[in-house]
């Protein structure tokens, strides 16, 4: 079994990024297309708010707060079967930055990482997305594929945002009665 882990939301504090280029402090981000509401409060065009995030956004993102603990239970459930699947936005030097991202941070990931806005393409049985994102989620599973979605502010599972880890470590396909996934 393969599992397929979402940079942006999951690994990467997308969100926190933008609030903090925008030096935004009172905005709430509570559902998935929080762009339009952001760029309009800001007196942007969507085009215009999306073209601030070059490659040095991209490559300068912090982990999530539990970035680094999700990717050791899925490292600890898969093994070397985890790999490393985004989507990129249409601004230049998006993916060149997920990249730089990945080569200063997780080093072994960096030819385990795909990049490509149709992730159900890599759905398959046997294969798990790990997502923040419902369509996401959705699409990977109508295409076969076996799916856990991330608590986050944005998404069905908001309300079990505050026990994010424990929720990944009971969901994941290793975490039986019988054979709990390893807890550090």
């Amino acid at each position: 079994m393969s599992c397929f882990l979402d940079l942006d939301g999951v690994l990467t504090d997308f969100v926190g990024g933008v609030l903090a280029y925008f030096d935004v402090k009172d905005f709430v981000v509570d559902h998935w297309n929080f762009d339009k509401t952001l760029s309009a409060k800001l007196g942007l065009s969507l085009d215009d708010f999306w073209s601030h995030f070059d490659q040095s956004f991209w490559e300068s993102l912090a982990w999530t707060a539990d970035g680094r603990q999700i990717l050791a239970a899925c490292e600890e459930c898969f093994g070397e079967e985890v790999y490393l699947l985004t989507s990129p936005c249409r601004t230049e030097g998006c993916a060149e930055g997920k990249m730089n991202w990945v080569k200063r941070h997780l080093s072994h990931y960096q030819r385990k990482l795909f990049i490509g806005s149709s992730k159900q393409a890599f759905a398959a049985p046997g294969k798990l997305l790990v997502d923040d994102s419902d369509a996401n989620i959705a699409k990977f599973a109508a295409a076969g594929g076996q799916t856990l979605l991330v608590p986050r502010p944005w998404n069905a599972l908001r309300d079990l945002q505050q026990q994010t880890v424990s929720y990944i470590r009971e969901k994941l396909p290793c975490a039986t009665k019988s054979n709990p996934c390893p807890r550090r």
